[in-house]
Order: structure tokens, then sequence, then C-alpha cells
């Protein structure tokens, strides 16, 4: 009956008196109604265009200040069995680091980058040899002796307390990452000792090695 009642209140209003009525007494069913549309909404869209996973961060420290297009490295990520539609790789430039005086503990940007190698969050790095020097003497990075570099054998950057079977870096020279303009000059590639994941950090400097033009 109140129902009827109300339908016969509105039924003579204009269509603003009814907006103002609806909205005097029913603002709290209004609301809810509005926000369970728009969670229906938003995982309507999430399931038809779900957010990329980053699967790998490259950071690279003392980089050009260039931007730097990753869709060029799609091809490894569909080497790697991955759907570039459903699946990305990022890049940190954000290191910069004084070549002159990196072992200085005073520099912010390096002790950002160790506190980043404790926090065992950081996958590959790329780096200037001067930097590789003091961040091996840490050891900080894996043996990669035992992993496989196809089609060519890697120059070492680094070697560890039991001679040349253990290595710690590569030279990258002439890579698709240079022909972007990421550096200018040869830079060691690394992965840390506890990487999200050292697999796919160290299939990615394969295929730079084997994208390199020398």
């Amino acid at each position: 009956m109140e129902r009827e009642n109300v339908f016969q209140r509105m039924s003579g209003m204009r269509f603003r008196d009814k907006a103002e009525y609806i909205w005097t007494y029913y603002k709290a069913a209004v609301l809810a109604s509005v926000v369970i549309l728009a969670l229906i909404l938003t995982g309507i869209f999430r399931l038809a265009f779900p957010p990329k996973e980053n699967v790998l961060e490259i950071t690279a420290v003392n980089a050009n200040p260039v931007t730097v297009d990753l869709s060029v490295l799609n091809d490894f990520l569909i080497q790697e069995g991955l759907d570039p539609a459903r699946y990305s790789l990022s890049l940190d430039t954000s290191f910069q680091i004084d070549r002159t005086a990196v072992s200085e503990i005073n520099d912010s940007s390096y002790q950002l980058l160790f506190a980043r190698l404790l926090a065992k969050d950081l996958y590959l790095i790329l780096m200037d040899p001067d930097l590789f020097e003091v961040l091996n003497g840490q050891n900080a990075f894996m043996d990669l002796s035992v992993y496989p570099i196809p089609d060519r054998s890697p120059t070492t950057a680094g070697t560890g307390d039991y001679g040349d079977a253990s290595v710690y870096g590569i030279y990258l020279q002439d890579t698709i990452l240079h022909q972007l303009g990421l550096y200018s000059e040869p830079v060691v590639a690394a992965v840390p000792v506890f990487s999200p994941d050292s697999d796919l950090a160290w299939d990615m400097i394969s295929y730079l090695l084997a994208m390199s033009s020398s």
C-alpha cells in the first residue's frame, strides 16, 4: 500500500521533482546500486582486458636517458612461451651512480641499489664494469658457469674464489639494447644471487647475446 502511495505521489511530479524525491528518501539505496553496478562493470572489464603480468624486471644502471619501447623484446616473451598480450617486461633506469666514486657508501643511489639486492627483489642488472667489480666483491651475483649460453663463448666480467670456473657476469656488446640507445659502451649483465626468477633472467642474457651484431 505504501509503495502504491509513493507511485501515486510521484505520478504528478515533474522529472526533476521525482529525482529530488528519490534522492531525498532513497539516497542509501541509490548509492548502493551505483557501487554494485561499478563493481560489476569493473569485473567484466578485467575479465575482458586483464592487466599484464610483469615477469621480468631489467635494472639498467647508468643507462642513457632514452625512452625504450620494450615491445621490441616481445620475441623473447614468445620464445619463452609467454603471450605478449598478457605478459610484459619492465625496465628500471632510475639508478645513476658516479663511476669515479662508485664504492662510496654515501652515494644514495648505490645504497638503494644494494638495499634492493639484499631485499631479494632484483631480477637482472645491467651496469658498467666499474660498478660490477664493486658489487661482485660483495658476492652479490650467481655463478653462471653452469648456464649454457648458446652459439657463443661469453667473455667473463669477473671471477670468484674458485678461479676461472666461477663466472659472475657477461659483457654485452652491440646488442639490441645498445641499438636502442640504452647504452653506448660495453655493459655487464649479471643476475643477483636471490633473483626472483633467475632462470628467466639468464634466458634474457642468452637472448641478448644471440641478438648481438658481433
